[in-house]
């Protein structure tokens, strides 16, 4: 496994443990918004921050996806 991989899987669980979901629940999650997509994309970034750094990020990603969907809905 790379080390995007495993970034991956840490950032599965400690978003779980943060927010208090099952694994199923934030794949779930996870799958609905591209979060996968996105660790990649910014592993660079994002592994050198520490745990709730990458959370906010992540829900901040998730809030950014949410809009920009209600907004394609609107018009």
């Amino acid at each position: 496994m790379d080390k995007e991989g495993k970034f991956i899987i840490y950032c599965i669980e400690r978003y779980r443990q943060i927010k208090g979901m099952t694994g199923p629940e934030v794949i779930d999650l996870f799958n609905k918004y591209g979060i996968l997509e996105f660790i990649r994309q910014f592993f660079d970034l994002l592994h050198i921050n520490g745990d709730q750094c990458i959370v906010q990020d992540i829900d901040d990603y998730i809030a950014e996806q949410k809009a920009g969907k209600s907004q394609i809905q609107s018009v």
